[in-house]
């Protein structure tokens, strides 16, 4: 298994992985915590829309979707 961190970005549909990192500000990083995006929480990719539109993951059985810029700050390990 590669421990190596990537962005959200690089997953494909239907990948699951595990958060390992957010690279945002404090009072972002607080939102995303109170939707269940913790470090260590895992996450599986439904749908990526195309032209680098929303990213739709489930984290915890409830579907969330997260802009592509959002989704490059967010690290995951596979």
């Amino acid at each position: 298994m590669n421990h190596t961190a990537i962005m959200l970005t690089r997953l494909y549909e239907g990948e699951v992985a595990k958060i390992k990192e957010i690279n945002l500000d404090a009072s972002m990083k607080k939102r995303l915590m109170a939707l269940g995006l913790l470090p260590g929480s895992h996450l599986k990719v439904l749908r990526i829309a195309p032209l680098k539109g929303a990213i739709l993951i489930d984290v915890g059985g409830c579907p969330l979707a997260i802009s592509h810029d959002l989704a490059e700050k967010i690290f995951v390990v596979e």
